[in-house]
């Protein structure tokens, strides 16, 4: 059961919310000062804290300085009378979750709570699956100690030190090599160490696909857009939002395929078959081969703007043979 702290100095007010919310499946404490509900903080760790502006001794607003020094990951969300966009900004800015104005309505509180927590649960699960990968990356992680390969770990850290900090700016990144060098443990680093690292990490074997289906597999489909397509669906481009999608043996991709995935690659854009809406989908992208792609250029079977398009960042994988 959820736990939440309510801290408010108006003691009948807050025994009716923590009955409220109690009777909706919470385990509800109250404290009437902002020092006691810090103990409770430090003695219980709860789920969120509804805190009022106003309290006698220390006000909320310090308080909240005072919980995010404590446990920065708590959700807070504030309760006042005195609603004003100054009071508001400065509790947001503080790091309140949420705001809500007295008289409040008790269907809304549950509904701000309720999304509150989902979201902090989300943000648990998503830190503890990019802990797990950034532990199977250095569990997997490319060995070597020659020369070449230093000179690859020094492009891999410089690459990821390259972007503003949103997946969607980031520049592409095309990895070279014959088959076994380590071109996929070398995207997932790029990945687990870059700005998109809090985004998951999607990786698509291109051979694998089905060729008749690899722009449904890639970017998805709308209910009755071919025979067979009995409901909608996402793509592995939409999956990939806000991380990485990495196309491993990119150039196996048919034309019409590369001809989307340039228009993702230029917009960040790309629309479902049969779809009408375009989408908008930031994400960093990673391909590899092992194939000539300027060789395929020159015979038509890739295009030349998507190869211009993927070697922005470009890095060759020495062959185990080289590596000594």
């Amino acid at each position: 059961m959820p736990s939440i702290l309510i801290v408010e100095d108006e003691i009948v007010f807050g025994k009716s919310l923590a009955r409220f919310l109690t009777k909706v499946g919470y385990d509800c404490t109250l404290r009437s000062r902002a020092e006691e509900g810090l103990a409770v903080v430090e003695e219980s760790s709860p789920h969120a804290v509804l805190l009022d502006v106003r309290l006698p001794g220390m006000d909320g607003l310090q308080a909240l300085h005072a919980i995010q020094e404590r446990d920065a990951d708590l959700p807070v969300i504030m309760m006042t009378a005195y609603g004003t966009i100054e009071t508001a900004v400065e509790a947001m800015k503080a790091g309140a979750v949420d705001y809500l104005c007295k008289p409040l309505d008790l269907q809304e509180v549950c509904l701000v709570v309720e999304r509150v927590l989902d979201a902090a649960q989300n943000q648990r699960r998503l830190s503890y699956y990019q802990r797990q990968e950034a532990e199977r990356v250095e569990r997997t992680r490319v060995i070597g100690s020659c020369s070449a390969m230093r000179q690859v770990f020094k492009l891999v850290d410089r690459f990821t030190r390259i972007g503003t900090g949103r997946a969607g700016e980031l520049p592409t990144v095309l990895i070279l090599g014959e088959t076994g060098t380590g071109k996929g443990l070398i995207a997932r680093a790029i990945h687990a160490k870059g700005p998109a690292a809090r985004g998951p990490f999607v990786e698509v074997n291109c051979t694998t696909l089905p060729r008749d289906l690899i722009e449904a597999e890639l970017f998805g489909y709308e209910k009755g857009a071919y025979t067979g397509a009995t409901e909608s669906k996402p793509g592995l481009a939409e999956a990939a939002e806000g991380g990485t999608l990495f196309l491993d043996e990119v150039a196996e991709l048919p034309l019409a395929a590369q001809s989307k995935l340039l228009q993702l690659i230029e917009h960040k854009t790309t629309r479902r078959l049969g779809g009408l809406r375009t989408r908008t989908i930031p994400m960093r992208i990673i391909a590899a081969t092992n194939r000539d792609l300027d060789g395929l250029s020159d015979d038509g079977a890739f295009r030349q703007d998507l190869l211009y398009r993927l070697k922005v960042l470009p890095l060759e994988l020495p062959a185990l043979r080289a590596r000594g």
